[in-house]
């Protein structure tokens, strides 16, 4: 579990410098916007969508097969989203990644 906020952290610090290096090279400022209350609910999701991996892998004793299940389970979760409102509306409350959008607003602005 400290090991999943961890990469969390280093991928979110990976994509600010990344961010920030694009931004200079076209030219534009990057300006970003933090909520710590979002960020503290994007790591939580995060965690257990991989302790929901963790359970479903041990729950059919097989690695393998979950991992399929769960990469498979979001894409079936995102045909449902775009396929009308209604479906979009169910899949807001059921899918993990679509119920905490992710903290991270970037604007950019010609400078």
């Amino acid at each position: 579990m400290i090991a999943t906020a961890l990469t969390c952290a280093v991928l979110v610090g990976v994509a600010f410098v990344i961010t920030g290096a694009v931004a200079a090279a076209r030219g534009i400022t990057a300006d970003w916007t933090i909520d710590p209350a979002a960020t503290a609910g994007w790591f939580v999701v995060n965690v257990i969508l991989v302790l929901s991996g963790v359970a479903l892998g041990t729950l059919i004793l097989n690695a393998p097969a979950a991992i399929i299940f769960v990469a498979t389970g979001t894409m079936a979760w995102r045909l449902i989203a775009v396929s009308s409102t209604t479906g979009a509306a169910i899949a807001s409350w059921l899918d993990m990644p679509l119920c905490g959008s992710s903290p991270h607003s970037t604007r950019t602005t010609p400078s």
